[in-house]
């Protein structure tokens, strides 16, 4: 979900640039909203297909995604009120509280560490592609991962066992050291990396004066 200015947000209303009805299965890192917040968009424009994530993340899409559409309710009210002034037609929620629900019944949990296979080769001619996923914790929230994705294309019979390809996806990464949430799992190999990269241009602060920096901006706050 696009977040930010009014036109950033805007661009939550576009259309998909694909058919969501030809999407087999998906896969979910994690349930902050920038990351799940377009599924209820995509199941009632047509997705129909598994949603693979942890079982932590499940619970907190329930819960996100019911007050995700609560927001849109009360954002496109008041979107509706300019409108009307401007003589220009209403708008439709993102999508609504009904829409949110019916996302839940297509989420399939999986556990930390355990490779399960998404589409297993036609057992009858010996051939296709097959894919292996294994989700590892990424240690940022709860139920976080980044994934594995192994594919093996091609001809199965073949003596190579078909081309195999793994790919990774990081997901949001955690920090070390942290309460409550545990420490990243390293992954040390792939063929190729899908990376977040939303703070990718700087370092983090050392975290050991930050009950120190918490204070300080919540006084500041405070007399403000």
């Amino acid at each position: 979900m696009f977040q930010g200015s009014k036109e950033v947000i805007r661009l939550n209303y576009e259309p998909f640039r694909f058919d969501p009805k030809e999407i087999n299965f998906m896969l979910l890192t994690h349930a902050h909203i920038d990351h799940c917040g377009l599924i209820p968009k995509l199941v009632k424009q047509g997705f129909a297909g598994k949603i693979y994530t942890t079982s932590a993340t499940k619970d907190l899409c329930d819960i996100m995604f019911e007050d995700s559409a609560e927001i849109q309710k009360k954002n496109i009210e008041q979107e509706n009120k300019r409108r009307q002034r401007q003589n220009l037609p209403p708008r439709v929620p993102l999508y609504t509280e009904e829409d949110a629900a019916k996302c839940m019944p297509l989420f399939s949990t999986v556990e930390y560490a355990k490779t399960i296979k998404i589409t297993p080769a036609n057992p009858n001619s010996g051939a296709g592609d097959q894919v292996e996923v294994r989700f590892v914790d990424a240690g940022h929230i709860m139920g976080s991962a980044s994934i594995e994705v192994r594919v093996t294309e091609g001809e199965l019979v073949r003596q190579d066992g078909g081309k195999k390809t793994k790919l990774v996806f990081s997901g949001d990464i955690g920090q070390w050291n942290t309460p409550i949430i545990q420490d990243p799992t390293l992954i040390a190999d792939a063929d190729y990396l899908f990376m977040e990269s939303t703070y990718g241009d700087r370092l983090h602060e050392d975290t050991a004066g930050k009950e120190e920096l918490l204070t300080k901006y919540t006084n500041e706050t405070f007399k403000k």
